[in-house]
């Protein structure tokens, strides 16, 4: 805006045209574009914005990096500004585990990542059965359902949470490296479908990822 006046104060003269009323429309537009960049800045953070992907990853890594943390799902994070963030996570824990040693596991989860002054973290428990046959059970026939639905694909990392309501099934599914990222989420939509489809008591989440190693 500054140059523009300057451009106004040194040209008018020189060429005999009054440039300020042309290049005060300019400055204005250059006031209000600034003004509407603060509005929608501040708006989002009052509204609270949806994180970066990249934010929600490291923040799953931090988590995970601890002993006895067997998985996480269904972190949700609202951002309104720095040190404002405030997340929910369930982690899961070895159900053999003393549940008194999983919860101080948890509060020193929670604990420690506050203490950096990343975030509000709140997390929710959840045991999970290892070495439960039924577990067992069911994993093969999830691992059969995905071969029916694509004979490439892989599953690690099978987990099972029980509620009073539902049966969760969580497992990350390993697709070939030739996958491109941007098919990934059409490819879940489509496999949720198909699992859903046979599974009708259970609620699967799902988690892509590309064999990098093929």
């Amino acid at each position: 805006a500054t140059s523009v006046v300057i451009i106004a104060l040194v040209f008018s003269p020189l060429i005999g045209i009054e440039l300020d009323g042309p290049l005060g429309i300019v400055i204005s537009n250059i006031i209000l574009k600034n003004a509407y960049d603060i509005f929608l800045e501040t708006f989002n953070k009052i509204m609270g914005q949806a994180p970066r992907k990249e934010e929600v990853q490291a923040l799953e890594e931090k988590i995970l990096a601890y002993p006895g943390v067997l998985g996480v799902h269904d972190l949700i994070m609202h951002d309104y500004g720095p040190g404002r963030q405030y997340v929910s996570v369930h982690v899961e824990v070895d159900s053999e585990v003393d549940v008194i040693r999983s919860h101080e596991l948890i509060d020193q989860v929670e604990r420690e990542i506050e203490a950096e002054g990343q975030v509000h973290l709140t997390i929710h428990m959840d045991p999970l059965q290892l070495n439960d046959p039924s577990t067992i059970y069911m994993k093969a026939k999830v691992e059969l359902a995905i071969n029916e639905f694509n004979a490439d694909y892989s599953i690690h990392d099978f987990r099972i949470v029980e509620s009073y309501q539902t049966t969760q099934v969580l497992t990350d599914v390993l697709v070939p490296s030739n996958v491109e990222e941007d098919a990934l989420e059409k490819i879940e939509q489509d496999l949720l479908g198909h699992l859903n489809a046979r599974f009708k008591d259970c609620q699967f989440i799902l988690k892509l990822e590309r064999d990098r190693n093929a």
